[in-house]
């Protein structure tokens, strides 16, 4: 706890030291869309109604693309009853948002994450795996974001309906990012 307080305090420090708005605009280069108020704690996660998984997994996919933020596609094409198909719904839209340095320095730091910090319960045997656990306040949501070289996704535990605290969760005691969701992580 006392190294995850830690890290905390760095984040907050360096929220503050680069800005508020620029950690804001940062995220939205990400590809966050959800409303960010630019307040110190949300370079902690500290939001008050954000994000989605998809928004996640998509903020995520742009630092493991080397900094090319992709519009998400659901469909990858459509066969018309002529037997005609049809694939201009799946045409690729990114825009490069960071450099490769950029990227490269922010996978290195969630490698280590996996491999010796908070996320190690998602390290692959044979893989290389990058990712981040987050806690939201009293429990109440725990992710862990993260990708390898082929894959991009964010899992999420929490109450969908309620904000009911996780402090006595059968097995775990109090949910983390770094323990039920880095496993499931590593599990998918």
């Amino acid at each position: 706890v006392r190294v995850g307080a830690l890290a905390g305090l760095e984040l907050q420090q360096a929220d503050l030291d680069l800005g508020p708005e620029n950690v804001r605009q940062t995220a939205y280069d990400m590809g966050i869309t959800s409303h960010l108020e630019g307040f110190p704690a949300e370079g902690l996660g500290g939001t008050r109604l954000c994000c989605s998984p998809l928004e996640m997994t998509r903020a995520y996919t742009t630092i493991n693309s080397g900094g090319w933020r992709v519009t998400p596609i659901a469909v990858k094409k459509v066969v018309l009853p002529s037997g005609r198909v049809d694939t201009s719904l799946a045409r690729r839209r990114r825009v490069k948002v960071f450099t490769d340095g950029q990227t490269s320095e922010a996978t290195k730091a969630m490698v280590a994450n996996v491999q010796g910090g908070t996320g190690t319960r998602a390290q692959l045997s044979g893989c290389p795996a990058a990712g981040k656990p987050g806690t939201t306040n009293d429990f109440t949501d725990a992710w862990f974001n993260g990708f390898t070289t082929a894959l991009n996704t964010a899992v999420w535990v929490g109450y969908p309906e309620s904000t009911r605290s996780m402090t006595a969760v059968p097995g775990y005691g109090a949910m983390f990012g770094g323990l039920a969701p880095a496993a499931i992580w590593h599990d998918f």
